[in-house]
């Protein structure tokens, strides 16, 4: 990294009167330690959108422009002393995040190194700009209607002066005191000023004449007309699906404030129970357009919102308490996305016993429609079947039947393979006879198609042994756990409950055995009609019950070097972790399979910087020249974060130059990957402005 050129007096004198020379000290460090790395992302889309209009910069370097968001935005960015002297950038934005570094804001910033790159001159921004006032009002939903009336308060009663020079509203007076002079300033105005006043402002925004519309037909009582234009809106808002692209954060979100609203005017109007039977067909048309949805979850958020409105309704209509949580339930059935929320409390809140009684009535015979499921059945029947019983037994809970319970569970368990839900229910019960006999009987039902599920009855069986202090049992399901899925905490929690079957010794010396081989103390074989036979080393200490013999693994025949190359690096062995290392790579090289996963690189490398350096350095080297010539932002990362640790081995190694050659190299093979060359420009701190001026000269 080439060191940075003095300045000369010229120079020196020429930034003293340059009012964005401190700007041009930012790095992209600079920016993500004031923001964050998703803000400065978006930031930067903003910026490239051409989103920023009017930018301007004040005297002392303060920046005030216009961004276009889901409106516009005022913001202005200012310079203050940090740490060690550091510029650091401070924000103001009308925006509904409005702390400093925000997107808008970090739009800003690049903006204005954009310009200073290409050689464009900043034009100045007057302290008396209508902007400032927006930033002091802090009322970000009618910027444009407190443009005018700031404008007319203005005139008839601001003139603060200093030196001749206006200074910033926010300078003067805060909110509060705002709020009193224009409420003083209206109650002044005449009937007919009002009425003009407010007629240009219904002509000039379409939202604000819905308002007055609204309000009219509310007084009139005519609800009928904006019941019809709701379902309308309704329609046309759930057609278009959402989507976001997120190689360029471009998207389209399905925008429900609209219908929010006329929904909420309705609820005003005493049109609750229509609302409620809107909402039906809402959730339903909703829960497509999520479906057929492309995005991270923005467009069930804009539903949840709205929906919302229509459980608030349900709480006020005519229908029964009953009838109430009937519509809850079958709402939440039909919600496949987890979007209605604690909207719903209330209403579940509100129903006494024999309320919740009716409903388990519904609900069971709700359920002996449905058909009933088996091992053999798909998911998303027994899926429905299990969400169905599940709200009866909660119904037969608030309906005090709680003597009802084990039958809907024991009888659940053998219509859908639900027996955990039932395990669970006997464990929290006492019942031990009945869990031992019912997680044997789920184990043989689901280890075929749901080994999941019987892995997790073998471990309430476990939970069964461990209140009971059998450890011989508890260390044997251990061992099953280690057996199965070898790493270093099946191998620790083997160990910790071998120690209180006292035959930690014997446990732990095959246990190793069986990572260095493959081989294991205890072989599984399987006869014609899949019966499981074990045959167990002499020498083997512990019990297998019976229950866990069908579900027994079957040898693996290969040795496990990356469970004992993380063992070592864990105990702080270096030598051990080379070995292990070593071994791993020569065998998989020799098996002609694909290359060792480069995080164990950077794990062996940290693991053995201090005493090996030299060989810290070359697996290093390794992991670059492998990460190099992959593509994307996720590769540069990584490629930034190898170099990082590669810096101090090449030091330690007194061979600090070849880090800059190599940095050197890296940005001349691969200069034509912006985005690539930017994350390079964080890792050795190059300032945005000239990295933007130099790679403008390459160009």
């Amino acid at each position: 990294m080439a060191k940075a050129r003095k300045k000369t007096s010229a120079e020196i004198k020429a930034d003293k009167t340059d009012i964005t020379a401190n700007w041009a000290s930012l790095t992209w460090n600079d920016l993500e330690r004031w923001s964050d790395s998703r803000s400065v992302q978006r930031g930067r889309i903003y910026q490239k959108q051409g989103r920023v209009s009017d930018m301007g910069i004040t005297s002392d370097g303060q920046l005030l422009a216009t961004v276009a968001g889901t409106q516009r935005y005022v913001v202005s960015v200012a310079l203050t002393q940090h740490r060690k002297n550091a510029d650091k950038p401070k924000s103001q934005c009308t925006c509904p995040v409005g702390a400093s570094g925000c997107k808008h804001a970090v739009a800003v910033v690049v903006d204005l190194l954009e310009k200073l790159a290409d050689g464009h001159t900043i034009s100045t921004v007057s302290l008396t700009d209508r902007r400032w006032d927006i930033l002091a009002y802090e009322d970000v939903d009618a910027e444009d209607v407190l443009d005018d009336l700031l404008d007319n308060a203005q005139q008839a009663f601001v003139s603060v002066k200093t030196s001749d020079k206006t200074t910033p509203l926010d300078q003067v007076l805060p909110r509060t005191q705002w709020n009193e002079k224009i409420n003083a300033y209206i109650g002044q105005k005449s009937h007919h000023e009002l009425t003009t006043f407010m007629m240009t402002l219904v002509e000039r925004f379409p939202e604000l004449r819905e308002e007055f519309v609204e309000r009219i037909l509310l007084e009139q009582g005519s609800g009928d007309q904006l019941l019809k234009e709701t379902r309308k809106e309704m329609r046309r808002v759930t057609k278009e699906v959402g989507w976001q692209n997120h190689w360029n954060r471009e998207g389209y979100t399905p925008d429900y404030s609209k219908l929010k609203h006329k929904l909420e005017r309705l609820v005003e109007m005493g049109y609750s129970n229509q609302v409620v039977a809107l909402g039906r067909q809402l959730l339903g048309r909703g829960m497509q357009q999520i479906e057929q949805s492309d995005d991270e979850g923005e467009t069930a958020a804009e539903l949840s919102e709205c929906l919302v409105v229509v459980f608030d309704a349900l709480f006020h209509t005519s229908l029964s308490t009953a009838d109430k949580i009937n519509y809850v339930i079958d709402a939440c059935l039909q919600d496949g996305y987890e979007v209605i929320g604690d909207a719903i409390d209330p209403v579940l809140a509100s129903g006494q016993p024999q309320d919740w009684a009716t409903v388990a009535n519904r609900l069971r015979a709700q359920l002996d429609e449905l058909p009933a499921g088996n091992k053999r059945s798909d998911f998303s029947q027994t899926y429905h079947r299990d969400r169905v019983s599940d709200w009866l037994l909660r119904a037969l809970e608030h309906a005090g039947q709680k003597d009802a319970l084990q039958s809907v569970y024991e009888a659940e368990a053998r219509a859908t393979c639900s027996y955990q839900r039932l395990v669970s229910y006997l464990l929290e019960k006492g019942d031990d006879e009945a869990v031992h006999r019912w997680a044997c009987e789920g184990i043989e039902q689901t280890r075929e198609k749901w080994p999941g599920i019987a892995a997790s009855l073998a471990g309430s069986l476990c939970e069964l042994a461990r209140l009971k202090k059998q450890w011989n049992l508890v260390a044997s399901h251990a061992a099953y756990a280690f057996f199965d899925r070898p790493d270093r905490q099946t191998f620790n929690n083997l160990l910790t409950d071998a120690r209180k079957a006292k035959c930690v010794r014997q446990v732990q010396a095959m246990a190793i055995s069986f990572l260095e081989t493959g081989q294991s103390p205890i072989k599984a074989t399987r006869d014609r009609n899949d019966h499981v036979k074990l045959t167990l080393d002499a020498a083997w200490p512990l019990p297998v019950p019976e229950y866990l013999q069908t579900l027994w693994p079957k040898e693996s025949q290969q040795p496990y070097w990356d469970v004992l190359l993380d063992m070592a690096i864990a105990a702080k062995r270096p030598k051990d972790v080379l070995n292990w290392f070593d071994r791993m790579t020569d065998e998989v090289q020799t098996k002609c399979q694909p290359w060792v996963g480069l995080d164990w690189h950077g794990r062996v490398a940290d693991a053995v910087a201090q005493s090996h350096p030299q060989r810290a350095f070359t697996i290093r080297q390794q992991q670059l020249e492998a990460i190099l010539p992959q593509t994307g932002v996720r590769a540069y990362e990584s490629t930034a974060a190898c170099l990082r640790k590669i810096k101090p081995l090449l030091v330690s190694l007194n061979r600090s130059d070849e880090c800059d050659q190599l940095l050197v190299d890296i940005r001349k093979k691969y200069k034509n990957r912006p985005r690539f060359m930017e994350i390079l420009d964080r890792f050795d701190e190059q300032t945005i402005l000239l990295a933007r001026k130099t790679r403008r000269t390459v160009r």
